[in-house]
């Protein structure tokens, strides 16, 4: 195509430039990313071709023409196709990658070295494996290996629209904090995010191509098209089902992690009560002994003559005394009071989530009846 279209006003037939390579890795990334050429135009008019490649605007990465209303459209485009099973993030990468590539213009084009620092660092990212719950789906991240949590919230922020503050990060049975590394991922292992401010699942169909039934009268080339369609779409079938069962297995996945958390956050809170409860115990003990003292001290205080020196001073001390012992008194009762309300609510969800498992439980009946219908 290059050297038809592209070169031929330029060079001989076989005098191309080593740069023609770079401009041909470009049109092979395309067409393996969308299974189509980047430059199609209808009929076999190489004038016509050269003019759409050479003519471009800076920055397309396809371009092609189509009918509209009886008249032949060219459509340029700087985004990779829909049908390009590339996550947005590769894809985010890789278009101003094909753009330099594919560049008409020549002051603008890559040079070998360029080429292979801007693929370097594209190929030096880190891969990032993120399930977001929410949408039931898997997002993949492409990040600097020195990159902070932070700075994936940010970028998770961009691609799901989940505000950083409501992102909730699981990997395996922990909850990742702002000042945890990003852990090493993969595909059945990874970050489990869902936004905290939504409890929708967004669950989206995803549309499938029909076959065709063949002909009636044989016919080599419509019998040829049908069964390269009909392959596509037992392919596209065979995707889709897997790709199914991989959320599938990444929910169960998340369920059983985000048990375990639960689990995990209620002895917390069951040890936490307790040792509440007993500093609390404790606490009471001491004023006891603190009104006893006081007592002591005013037995005391009533046994020395009026005139005795400091008397007025030490009674004002023991009248202060009994003012801060009174609110820390009533500070203790209503912490005891607030305490003996929630004692039951955590108790119960002890024994739901712990000793009964109840959560993981009912998660596993409701997808029994899935699995039976």
């Amino acid at each position: 195509m290059y050297g038809r279209c592209m070169l031929r006003s330029n060079y001989g037939r076989n005098n191309f430039p080593a740069s023609t390579d770079l401009w041909s890795i470009g049109v092979t990334l395309y067409q393996t990313a969308s299974g189509m050429l980047p430059f199609r135009i209808i009929g076999k008019n190489q004038d016509k071709m050269f003019s759409v490649i050479n003519n471009k605007s800076s920055g397309v990465i396809s371009a092609y023409q189509i009918r509209r209303n009886d008249s032949v459209v060219l459509i340029e485009e700087t985004e990779l196709p829909k049908n390009c099973l590339m996550s947005p993030a590769l894809k985010n990468l890789m278009c101003p990658l094909l753009a330099s590539l594919m560049e008409s213009n020549q002051e603008k084009k890559l040079s070998y070295a360029e080429y292979f620092i801007k693929a370097q660092k594209i190929v030096a990212k880190k891969k990032v494996h993120v399930f977001f719950v929410n949408k039931v789906e898997p997002v993949r991240v492409y990040i600097e290996p020195e990159n902070s949590l932070q700075e994936l919230r940010n970028i998770l922020k961009e691609l799901t629209e989940t505000d950083v503050e409501n992102q909730v990060l699981l990997y395996r049975e922990y909850l990742l904090e702002d000042d945890d590394s990003v852990p090493e991922t993969l595909e059945n292992c990874p970050i489990f995010m869902w936004d905290s401010s939504n409890f929708e699942i967004d669950w989206k169909e995803v549309p499938c191509l029909k076959p065709k039934m063949f002909p009636n009268i044989p016919d080599v080339d419509g019998d040829k098209n049908c069964a390269k369609h009909n392959c596509s779409v037992a392919h596209m079938y065979r995707r889709l089902v897997q790709d199914l069962m991989r959320r599938y297995d990444h929910i169960q996945l998340y369920t059983s992690y985000l048990n375990q958390v639960i689990v995990t956050q209620s002895l917390s809170i069951s040890k936490e009560s307790q040792l509440i409860k007993a500093t609390l115990v404790s606490l009471n003990s001491q004023l006891e002994m603190m009104q006893e003292v006081k007592k002591i001290c005013e037995n005391v205080l009533g046994l020395l003559p009026g005139n005795v020196k400091n008397h007025d001073n030490l009674r004002k001390i023991l009248n202060d005394l009994q003012s801060t012992f009174e609110g820390v008194k009533s500070e203790f009762i209503e912490q005891k009071r607030k305490l003996d309300s929630i004692q039951p609510a955590v108790d119960k969800l002890l024994e739901r989530r712990v000793e009964k498992n109840q959560l993981l439980e009912e998660w596993r009946n409701r997808v029994a009846k899935i699995n039976v219908s």
